[in-house]
Formats: C-alpha cells, sequence, structure tokens
C-alpha cells in the first residue's frame, strides 16, 4: 500500500492519494506532483498485524486477571504449579511449560479466557511468548518481548 500527498500549483496539498497497486512508483501513480507519505511492504504489514494480535492479547490476559481480581475479593490470580506461587517480580514465561507461570486454571478454568492468548509467531500453549511480571509498584505487566515493532508492547495494571 502507497499513500501519496499531491500538491497543486499553489504548493498546498490538494489530494490524498491512495495506491493500492504495489509495483506502481508514485510517479506512475500521480506524476511529479506527489510526495510519498507512506509505503508499506507485505513483510512491514505482516509485522503490524501481529503486532496488533500482541497488543489484543496482552490487553485480554490483564483484563482477565484484573477481573479475577475484583470477582476474588482482591486476590490476584496465582501461578499454577506445585505449589502455587504468586506471580513473581522477576520476568517469567506465560505458559503451561514447568519454568512459566501457568494462569489456565485461574483464567480460563474461571471462564474469563477461552485460552490463553499465543504469540502469532511461534507461541505455544507451554510458552505463549508472552511475559509476566510482578513490578515494584506491585503492578501486574504483561509484555511480548517478540515483538517487531520498536515501540515496547507492554500493559501494567
Amino acid at each position: 500500500m502507497e499513500i501519496f500527498l499531491e500538491g497543486g500549483s499553489s504548493g498546498y496539498v490538494t489530494n490524498l492519494v491512495y495506491s493500492p497497486d504495489y509495483n506502481a512508483t508514485f510517479s506512475e501513480t500521480c506524476g511529479a506532483s506527489c510526495v510519498p507519505i507512506m509505503t508499506e511492504t507485505e513483510e512491514e504489514r505482516e509485522e503490524e498485524a501481529n503486532d496488533a494480535q500482541r497488543w489484543s492479547a496482552i490487553n485480554s490476559i490483564i483484563n482477565s486477571i484484573s477481573q479475577s481480581t475484583v470477582d476474588n475479593s482482591g486476590e490476584v490470580p496465582k501461578c499454577t504449579a506445585n505449589p502455587d506461587f504468586d506471580i513473581p517480580e522477576s520476568a517469567i514465561c506465560l505458559g503451561t511449560g514447568s519454568d512459566c507461570c501457568d494462569l489456565t486454571e485461574a483464567l480460563v478454568s474461571e471462564n474469563y479466557l477461552s485460552k490463553i492468548p499465543e504469540d502469532p509467531s511461534g507461541g505455544s500453549a507451554e510458552d505463549t511468548g508472552y511475559v509476566i511480571v510482578t513490578n515494584a509498584s506491585q503492578a501486574i505487566c504483561v509484555s511480548a518481548p517478540i515483538s517487531s515493532s520498536e515501540t515496547e508492547i507492554k500493559v501494567c495494571r
């Protein structure tokens, strides 16, 4: 997808031109009066879509944790293990794997989520590709370290 600004003889922008033809150059699209403002490759669009999924997933996880905490009189869900443990103060993977924080029982079994979301670039039930931690302010943070974005994908509540 390419989007161009087209200027008139006065020097002001007169049109916003969209070109769905990924192979066309801006000169083929609207001539010398255009200036490209956005160009995306197929790979960039896929990375953006994956990052959008990551934002949605971590928001779903953090919202579910918050709702469970409210419904259970302030009791934050515990990671299931033998024995169960609080969400730690050092980052840990989220998933059913033995080294991860497993919130399946607290969030899926209690119907806050249909399943724990997995990162679109290779997450699995054992290691979703997301990380969870309790920060110094005692807020729960969920992040997506696999993000292709330069912007950190992280939500704390």
